[in-house]
């Protein structure tokens, strides 16, 4: 079975974006380099002051959404919005997909009408000081073990099961979303293989956040609350 040209399915790949001119190429390059057909490139831009838009729309193809700044989940419902495509992908603007593991989840999503989230492991990884390429670190799945970024989602996952992401979170809106998925039975199937390479940098919206900066207590408590309700006579 030939990987790269299995999916005969349309995909988009949104990629939020603040402030990454010196990054999104990489991103949009990576995207290309998975060799994916019937895809569908989406970069929104997030009210950058830089020229991430700019260098974006040098791409062929690619299309380049602008919205006032409003965070990743903003972002990403945006160009959810925006697209018509079976399947979604995310890939955030300092990430980068594992060879080929884009197929590879398509794969797995069309092999299988049931399942609507295709996942592998995450790999941490530092950017270089001279910003060419990057030095991992850690085991795969140590981290941000529910990520959105590297994952491949059933368009119908969003529009017919779980919803959109909450806006209203700058931070833990991945958990957010995939605890709500869980409480909607929704089937998530992870591969035991690195889908993505989280790059940490200086940049990084997480840096320096400890768990009430990042909503994780938040998050759980809203579940908690939810099945209670539920649960309510």
């Amino acid at each position: 079975m030939n990987l790269s040209t299995f999916s005969q399915a349309s995909t988009a790949v949104i990629i939020p974006a603040f402030n990454r001119e010196l990054l999104v190429c990489a991103a949009i390059e990576n995207v290309l380099s998975q060799n994916c057909q019937n895809l569908e490139i989406i970069v929104v831009d997030d009210g950058s002051d830089d020229r991430t838009a700019e260098r974006a729309r040098s791409y062929p193809g690619v299309r380049v959404l602008s919205q006032a700044n409003g965070g990743p989940a903003a972002a990403r419902n945006f160009g959810i919005s925006n697209t018509q495509s079976d399947f979604i992908a995310f890939l955030d603007s300092d990430d980068l997909w594992a060879p080929h593991m884009l197929a590879r989840l398509l794969n797995v999503l069309e092999g299988d009408p049931q399942i609507d989230v295709a996942m592998g492991l995450p790999q941490l990884a530092r950017i270089k000081a001279d910003g060419q390429g990057h030095d991992l670190f850690g085991e795969p799945g140590d981290a941000f073990s529910r990520s959105i970024s590297g994952t491949v989602f059933r368009r119908t996952a969003f529009l017919n099961k779980v919803g959109l992401f909450d806006r209203e979170l700058r931070f833990g809106e991945d958990l957010d979303w995939f605890l709500r998925a869980q409480e909607c039975k929704v089937i998530v199937q992870r591969l035991d293989a690195i889908s993505v390479f989280f790059r940490r940098h200086d940049g990084n919206m997480t840096k320096g956040k400890n768990m009430v900066d990042l909503n994780l207590l938040r998050n759980f408590k809203k579940s908690l609350d939810r099945k209670r309700t539920a649960s309510t006579p």
